[in-house]
């Protein structure tokens, strides 16, 4: 609606110019003179930095003037478009007024057909005046979960200038959170004592600013005054994020022993299956959820990420189909089905999907941010830093991930030094955005300055407001660029401040591994089933372990308890194949076969990984027919995979001397990893190798020949 008030303004405008249109279109055929007056008229700026629409109008004259669309104003928009229906006409050769009516019909008619797809977008994501606020009131609407808000005498006490025309809570809890805390303990807990959506979303704002001990002191006091199902399911699912999964279940068995049909306590007890690894229990939970209400398209999201999760991406699809079809489908739900098609590769799918999405929501920022990440992965580069450029120039409450997104891209194709500035400009507005405080470590030590990459983990340690996930962030950096030593003390840290970071306890048991300690190191592996529900990580890590100390009979043991709980899972599955292969070729080949027959065939990932196992296998044991065979069909499940085209390399053809092909499938591999720095200098040390085994091959097989030679003119001269 907002562009199609634009377009009026711009009306009104161009009527107050027909003198001057006319006046200009009297220059006869002097095409200098006409250039000269066109650029008076028009702000001429490079076409790259015009918007879509001005991009249009100067296609439409051949570029003969860049016009600059400000969305901002009508009175440049009008002129604009004067500017692009006088270029044309000049080209023409057109001197009478007349001529310029259907031009001008022309024109409007193609920029009013335009407005759905970018108008309404540069309108609304460009435009600062639109506020945030509409767009949660659509959520709202959408998914029948109305926000809480107080009476409107309480916000309109605080002496604060608001965005948005009606003052809401949400909005205040987006721009001030510490405004909103004060705000909390001092009005509404005194006005609102016994309001429990209150308390409900004082404890959720808690919860996302990272206060998780204090969002679980309001969830409790809140819980004692009265029984809530919504705020029993939020402190659920809160516990349910920082992987506490006892509490979180025992919370949501809580809502449905009340209320057996409650559908959101179900909803996050099967996602809470599924995070701990019982994906036939989630899938089971998902189906009758599905089944008792079919109408829920918060179900049916879920469900789609789940199977997506799974690897089963046509039952995904068919799910995710049937959710944005839904009356009340929300952004969300097309965003999920994007970001499931760009995981798995299916880069074409995903810029379908984010086409749809983005001409029912033009200004959503996800499905923008995805749709340029789209962009660059099909390789139109152009396009996607100008969507990047909408979203961290114009947009409204940034999301920090853009800013990395964005980042990125610019690494990957080499522009460094700007990736380094929007890497510095992110972290000025979120100090903790831990992705961009590794990326930017990462960049810095790439350029080796290993001091200004510990400066950036020091000056975010500084400024965060939970430390850690950084001080884990770091022990990984740590582990792998720098000091064994700092990496395990980074690691003993943040198991103290996080003790449900699995990832925080296999980085300790590693490091007291690497250091000597195998003894510590199973201790600590011991001391995290504690605090971890989920035994399975803290087993293969064990064995990992166990195997790098060459006691395979600890790592076997330790992966067999894994399959134990976990019975599906192909990581561990192709794990404990991999420890009989040097060994037992034969043994790894029987594994993988049983693996193949539990392992769903929709997972073609994990089958790939396995097939590629199960062709090292027939590799080892010399039947190189079945090991190509093997192989080919792990290409033909997941073709973008760089290890198989490594692993083929080394096992099988390398053997074989088939250096030329060899050499083919590690250049793949690194046509997949471009923009991976580490990952490409493992595989061009390998081509290197490669290389360097190709060139003794052949120097030994040259005294071979002369002798051969030699004894064939002997025995002529003999006979």
């Amino acid at each position: 609606m907002a562009a199609y008030l634009v377009l009026a303004l711009a009306l009104e405008v161009v009527q107050e110019h027909v003198e001057r249109v006319r006046l200009l279109t009297e220059v006869g055929d002097d095409s200098a003179r006409g250039r000269h007056n066109l650029a008076g008229l028009a702000q001429v700026v490079d076409l790259a930095e015009t918007a879509p629409l001005a991009e249009l109008l100067a296609r439409w004259h051949e570029d003969e003037v860049h016009a600059v669309l400000l969305a901002q104003g009508a009175h440049e928009l009008a002129v604009a478009w004067l500017v692009a229906v006088l270029g044309q006409a000049a080209e023409a050769g057109t001197t009478r007024v007349e001529g310029l009516g259907g031009l001008m019909e022309t024109t409007l008619e193609a920029i009013v057909g335009a407005v759905r797809w970018y108008g309404s977008m540069d309108q609304v994501v460009i435009n600062r005046a639109v506020s945030l606020d509409d767009e949660e009131k659509q959520f709202s609407v959408r998914s029948g979960k109305e926000p809480w808000e107080p009476d409107m005498h309480h916000l309109d006490e605080l002496s604060r200038s608001w965005t948005s025309s009606t003052p809401t809570l949400n909005e205040l809890i987006r721009e001030d959170i510490d405004a909103a805390r004060h705000f909390f303990r001092s009005v509404l807990q005194v006005h609102y004592p016994r309001e429990m959506r209150m308390w409900n979303k004082w404890g959720v704002m808690e919860w996302k600013a990272g206060n998780v001990d204090l969002a679980r002191m309001i969830f409790s006091k809140a819980s004692k005054l009265s029984f809530h199902p919504e705020l029993w399911q939020s402190w659920a699912s809160m516990e349910r994020e920082a992987k506490n999964y006892r509490e979180a279940k025992r919370l949501y068995k809580v809502v449905l022993a009340t209320d057996p049909t409650n559908a959101d306590a179900g909803l996050g007890l099967a996602l809470l299956e599924a995070e701990t690894g019982d994906k036939e229990t989630a899938r089971e939970m998902f189906a009758k959820l599905h089944e008792e209400h079919p109408d829920d398209h918060l179900i049916l999201h879920a469900y789609g990420v789940f199977e997506a999760k799974c690897q089963n991406m046509p039952m995904a699809r068919r799910v995710f189909s049937i959710a944005t079809n839904h009356e009340h489908a929300t952004a969300q739900v097309w965003h999920a089905w994007g970001q499931a098609e760009y995981n798995y590769g299916f880069y074409k799918n995903a810029l379908s999907v984010t086409k749809r999405a983005m001409s029912l929501y033009p200004t959503h920022k996800w499905i923008v941010q995805l749709h340029a990440m789209t962009l660059y992965k099909l390789g139109d580069v152009m396009e996607a830093r100008r969507s990047f450029r909408r979203l961290v120039d114009y947009g409204q409450h940034i999301e920090p991930s853009s800013y990395n997104a964005y980042a990125k891209m610019e690494e990957e194709i080499g522009n460094e030094d700007a990736a380094m500035g929007l890497y510095v400009e992110v972290l000025g507005m979120y100090p903790d955005h831990l992705p961009s405080i590794m990326s930017l470590a990462l960049l810095h030590r790439r350029k080796g300055h290993m001091k200004n990459a510990r400066r950036v983990f020091e000056t975010a340690m500084k400024r965060a407001k939970t430390t850690g996930p950084l001080l884990c962030a770091w022990g990984q950096f740590e582990e792998l660029y720098g000091e064994a030593d700092n990496a395990r003390e980074l690691y003993d840290e943040a198991t103290k401040e996080t003790p449900n970071n699995v990832d925080a306890w296999r980085g300790l048991a590693r490091m007291e591994s690497q250091l000597g300690d195998i003894t510590a190191a199973r201790a600590v592996l011991t001391m995290a089933t504690q605090h971890i529900t989920n035994d399975v990580p803290l087993l293969v890590q064990l064995a990992k372990i166990e195997q790098a100390n060459r006691n395979l009979k600890g790592a076997r043991k330790a992966l067999e308890q894994a399959l134990v709980i976990d019975n599906t899972n192909a990581a561990v599955w192709n794990m404990r194949a991999l420890v009989e292969l040097p060994r037992s070729p034969q043994r790894t080949q029987t594994l993988v076969e049983s693996a193949l027959n539990v392992i769903p065939k929709y997972e073609k990932t994990s089958w790939s990984i396995l097939m590629c196992t199960y062709g090292r296998a027939f590799a080892a044991q010399g039947e190189f027919n079945k090991a190509v065979a093997a192989f080919e069909k792990s290409f033909a499940l997941a073709p973008k995979n760089w290890e198989t085209h490594v692993i083929f390399a080394e096992t099988v053809l390398a053997p074989n001397e088939a250096w030329e092909e060899a050499k083919r499938h590690l250049q793949a591999a690194r046509n997949i990893c471009r923009g991976d720095v580490k990952k490409l200098e493992t595989i061009t040390k390998k081509l290197t190798a490669l290389k360097l085994q190709q060139s003794a091959s052949e120097q030994q097989q040259q005294p071979r020949r002369k002798s051969k030679k030699d004894a064939a003119r002997a025995t002529q001269e003999e006979s």
